[in-house]
């Protein structure tokens, strides 16, 4: 959170851009899927799947209470995984930034262009019947 003792370590692992964005965030998340079942040990091929939706329905409930819940790729995965003890066996998939929304005006005048929804692809782009890419 904001006021933690760990705020400063979370915000060292952004990128220059994304700490601009996130400078005034309530909390930041580092996810970390775990690679292996704990009931057998084996290895999961949806550890990173499985967070994915996790982070899915935080950035849905965050929504619903009028949180700006923003998923990002722009840190140091290898600082972040040293500094905060994350033991092998363990992936670092992403961060997240928490926070009320801000003024637009507080960004750079570069971040102020890029302050927009982005668009979504058309379904018959990403979805295909038979084999990939539709061939």
């Amino acid at each position: 959170m904001k006021n933690s003792s760990s705020w400063r370590t979370f915000f060292s692992f952004l990128d220059k851009s994304n700490q601009e964005w996130c400078i005034n965030a309530s909390g930041l998340v580092v996810v970390v899927s775990k690679e292996t079942f704990d009931y057998n040990g084996k290895f999961s091929r949806t550890h990173s799947f499985d967070a994915g939706a996790a982070w899915e329905n935080l950035a849905l409930q965050g929504s619903l209470k009028g949180l700006v819940v923003h998923g990002m790729q722009g840190f140091d995965y290898d600082n972040a995984k040293k500094e905060l003890g994350i033991p092998d066996g363990y992936s670092v998939e992403a961060m997240i930034a928490v926070g009320k929304p801000g003024p637009v005006e507080s960004l750079s005048k570069k971040n102020q262009k890029r302050e927009f929804p982005s668009g979504r692809k058309q379904l018959n782009e990403i979805v295909f019947e038979g084999k990939f890419g539709g061939q």
